[in-house]
């Protein structure tokens, strides 16, 4: 072996080792550095939940919390789920709904719950790599703190392993790059005629690849070897014809993209009419056409959720059913469109008199019926008498000529639970037979279910 090819072959393997061993130190830095950005997020962005979900907690909005679990799982897609825990260890609430009730006793969860500050620890979910993260929901003051509860999180760190295996590709890409730029240098210093108009050549193959169709190969700065100087003849050669194949290709596929974009457009103006025209079938599929209310299978369904609610968090809930009193004869001796008047005023009165987070709906015919969420038996009959009152007291057309006392009034019925009732079904059924109890009677008036006489009663 010659002196050359000795020389060659040290400065090369010199070049590698120093190559080799500085990718592994960045590498190595690049990791920890990656992985301590990503569990400095996911705790991070625990901290901006913490303030909202200690408002919720602190003022029982938990369908306020759930929304915000939930909205939280769609838009960071890294976050796997997210739930809050009471100090026992129960799920208050949680992005995954099944959960709900559930008591964790998972090592992790149980040491958040002691102390105070926030945790973390890395694990695996489905085989992949992430983090477990726990933080105290608690409000503070110059008085010192409420602890509410403690968010618990498991957060995606595929991405960042990702980045870091791609970080590990780069380097070894950029080290192997100063190494071929060495051996190129190399190679110039012993031999011009030959290195020089290779790389050449090999620079304007890589300027085309990349995109640059004008490239072309340079001389030689001193005499060339014959084949090579042929060679880049033909090449340049070669790389005009493309150039001009190519302009009239882009040309053609500017043409077709344009058509292409014009077309999307219209769909995308198509897509959102039919949108708009499908979220106001969603409404009116939920909704009441006459009043706006909710209609009958809607309120099911609402009363369904928030009794689950109750159930979960041992609240109160009252039924209140209601029956315009001699509605069929204002409406046979009135028409129909003062009949449907008297129902969407009637509606409006129910609307003005209630809390938003109430549920009213029209229940059928002249009948409604509202779900007053955290409120017991008896301030429900309060808020009933409320609404009798506010009907009896509005001025309806022509009330004086159908109506008994010349007024229009409405009969009650309340149920409560867990006191009338534990399901749906239980708690309509008493409200129905306390609303018909009030009709027995006479009318205008308010009937609690399991009481036998009225305590609510106005005659003016």
């Amino acid at each position: 072996m010659g002196l050359r090819s000795r020389l060659i072959i040290s400065v090369v393997g010199l070049a590698t080792f120093i190559l080799v061993a500085w990718s592994s130190l960045l590498a190595y830095n690049g990791l920890r550095q990656h992985r301590g950005n990503g569990e400095a997020r996911a705790m991070d962005s625990l901290a901006l939940l913490a303030v909202p979900a200690a408002t919720d907690l602190a003022e029982r909005r938990v369908e306020a919390l759930d929304a915000l679990l939930g909205s939280a799982t769609e838009r960071d897609e890294s976050l796997l789920w997210v739930g809050v825990v009471d100090a026992d260890g129960r799920v208050l609430a949680h992005s995954d709904t099944s959960r709900y009730g559930e008591v964790v006793t998972d090592a992790f969860t149980l040491e958040a719950l002691e102390v105070g500050v926030a945790v973390s620890e890395r694990t695996e979910v489905d085989g992949a790599p992430a983090l477990l993260a726990a933080l105290p929901v608690e409000t503070r003051s110059d008085v010192g703190s409420i602890r509410w509860g403690t968010l618990v999180a498991a957060v995606s760190m595929a991405g960042v392993e990702s980045t870091i295996s791609g970080l590990r590709v780069n380097l070894a890409f950029a080290s192997l790059l100063m190494l071929l730029v060495m051996a190129v240098s190399l190679w110039l210093l012993l031999s011009r005629q030959v290195i020089g108009p290779l790389a050449s050549l090999n620079a304007a193959a890589q300027a085309i690849k990349d995109g640059d169709l004008s490239a072309r190969v340079r001389e030689a700065d001193g005499a060339a070897i014959a084949e090579l100087e042929l060679l880049r003849g033909v090449f340049n050669e070669m790389a005009r014809q493309v150039e001009g194949q190519t302009s009239i290709l882009e040309g053609r596929v500017a043409r077709r993209t344009a058509e292409l974009e014009a077309a999307n457009s219209e769909l995308a103006r198509i897509n959102q009419r039919l949108s708009r025209a499908v979220a106001r079938l969603a409404d009116i599929a939920k909704t009441d056409g006459l009043t706006g209310l909710l209609n009958h299978r809607s309120f099911q369904e609402k009363l369904s959720l928030e009794l689950q609610r109750c159930l979960r968090q041992e609240h109160p809930l009252s039924i209140v059913m209601i029956d315009v009193d001699h509605f069929k004869a204002y409406n046979d001796m009135h028409g129909h469109p003062a009949g449907d008047f008297v129902l969407k005023e009637v509606a409006r009165i129910f609307r003005d008199n209630l809390r938003e987070v109430d549920v009213v709906a029209r229940y059928g015919g002249e009948e409604f019926a509202v779900v007053l969420l955290d409120t017991p038996k008896g301030a429900a009959g309060l808020v009933a008498e409320k609404l009798r009152l506010a009907v009896l007291e509005q001025d309806f057309p022509h009330a004086e000529e159908s109506q008994p006392e010349g007024r229009m009034t409405i009969s009650i019925g309340v149920s409560s639970f867990p006191d009338d009732g534990l399901s749906p079904a239980e708690l309509i059924e008493t409200a129905d037979l306390a609303l018909y109890e009030a009709k027995r009677r006479g009318r205008n008036r308010i009937m609690l279910a399991g009481e036998l006489l009225s305590m609510y009663r106005t005659r003016t």
